[in-house]
């Protein structure tokens, strides 16, 4: 998943370091950040319902669902907020690319604990 997640934000970045002149590679990088995000998808969601069980799995699932619902909210928002203050699309861009680097870092820092899974460890 971390991988997918690098992908995405690599993806992005290209676009803004390529820029508007060339039209075609930028369209390849936007195809590969959204590949990181699509590919990352099913690994995340997988994680709340191994970690929850009942009322928990509806509760995380719910609460991450909200969380990722304020990303349509928050995404437009920094991005002019760091247009407006640099005065460039790309460093805004460049901006909204740290967010799935950071959830790359996220996923590594996190550790897998069989026993929160409510499952032995295989031998």
């Amino acid at each position: 998943m971390a991988g997918s997640w690098i992908v995405c934000g690599l993806g992005l970045a290209a676009c803004a370091l390529i820029g508007v002149n060339h039209p075609v590679m930028t369209m390849v990088a936007l195809i590969f950040a959204t590949t990181g995000v699509w590919a990352a998808l099913p690994s995340f969601w997988s994680i709340p319902s191994a970690l929850l069980t009942g009322a928990a799995a509806a509760g995380g699932l719910a609460l991450i669902n909200s969380v990722g619902s304020l990303g349509g909210l928050l995404g437009p928002w920094v991005f002019g907020l760091a247009k407006d203050a640099s005065g460039s699309d790309n460093i805004a861009l460049l901006c909204l690319a740290l967010a799935p680097i950071i959830a790359a870092l996220a996923v590594v820092v996190a550790t897998h604990d069989r026993q929160r899974e409510g499952k032995s460890p295989r031998a």
